[in-house]
């Protein structure tokens, strides 16, 4: 394929494949059967120490049942645990556990391989050429990592 269209085949092509290898991966060092709605849930709770379902579920745009689903999901898995929020007696917060850590460090470490292989392929400097193009790429974007159903 060359011409139109093709660098979008490619990109969501390297993306389907990294994610693809990314789970295998996971289940290898023991985090077996985990879908990209975890991935989006696990990114944000690793940056918001009193997060609730509600924000979950705001981040993701489902609806709040949908988000407690995924949050009892989670915590049959051990992946979560849920808690007291400290300023709101009502609300109870979802956070990762060790467990849950562990799955976010081993997504973090299997990114910084991938972009050695990356740095390998292509050189150090095209992969800044490359890193750099896309941040101007995405910029406009709404921050955060988050799913577009």
């Amino acid at each position: 394929m060359s011409g139109r269209g093709e660098l979008a085949v490619l990109l969501a092509t390297a993306y389907r494949v990294t994610v693809d290898d990314l789970h295998r991966h996971l289940a290898d060092v023991g985090h077996p059967g985990l879908r990209p709605a975890h991935g989006f849930a696990f990114w944000y709770l690793s940056h918001h120490d009193d997060a609730t379902s509600v924000d979950l579920a705001a981040h993701l745009g489902v609806t709040k049942q949908a988000a407690a689903q995924l949050v009892d999901e989670l915590d049959r898995l051990g992946y979560v645990t849920r808690g007291v929020h400290p300023r709101d007696r009502r609300a109870r917060t979802v956070r990762l556990t060790a467990k849950g850590r562990h799955c976010v460090e081993q997504v973090v470490a299997y990114w910084a391989d991938r972009e050695r292989r990356w740095a390998k392929l292509v050189g150090p400097s095209d992969l800044r050429t490359v890193r750099n193009a896309l941040r101007a790429y995405v910029a406009d974007a709404p921050t955060g990592l988050k799913p577009r159903w």
